[in-house]
């Protein structure tokens, strides 16, 4: 019996022992935590601005060429892009552009070009793209630059009337 007794003590001692040893550790006061991924569009957010200062609404938007009643003409439209970024590390992004030339039909085509430049010490051009540094952090509206569509036709160059269409594709890509 006495055994017994020194057993339950001996367990009630260890029992209390472990637990004044777990009282005595201490919870931190703060967690961190770190997250890994891709840029998403949540991440960052890029602004398109027409020749006239408005901010471009949606996915798509229009740019109308007028084309002048002469032999030979150069029209150009420029528009203003900025962003908008919300990044946990800095990322390097790419800005690109591929323009379709002005068609009415496979035999009336204007020939379309595009240039960009940019007064950003972060945004370098290369290939007609802009070249992004989005820096750790929130970084609200940043100018990145201008990107000037220029359709022209030379005086031997002879255009049906009517209606017409091109493109320009912009992509968004970036790197970790």
């Amino acid at each position: 019996m006495r055994m017994k007794r020194i057993g339950a003590i001996l367990l009630i001692f260890l029992c209390i022992a472990s637990f004044a040893f777990c009282a005595k550790l201490s919870l931190p006061t703060s967690l961190s935590a770190t997250m890994n991924g891709d840029v998403t569009q949540k991440d960052v957010f890029i602004f398109l601005y027409d020749e006239t200062g408005v901010k471009q609404a949606g996915e798509s938007t229009t740019i109308e060429f007028a084309f002048p009643d002469l032999d030979e003409w150069v029209v150009s439209h420029t528009v203003t892009f900025s962003y908008s970024s919300n990044l946990l590390f800095s990322k390097i992004g790419s800005l690109s552009f591929d323009v379709s030339p002005l068609q009415h039909d496979a035999n009336n085509v204007v020939r379309t070009t595009l240039s960009i430049k940019t007064t950003n010490p972060d945004v370098k051009i290369k290939n007609d793209a802009f070249i992004i540094d989005f820096p750790k952090g929130f970084s609200g509206e940043i100018f990145l630059g201008t990107l000037t569509i220029t359709a022209s036709k030379p005086a031997s160059q002879k255009l049906a009337a009517g209606e017409y269409k091109g493109s320009v594709a912009i992509n968004l890509t970036s790197s970790y």
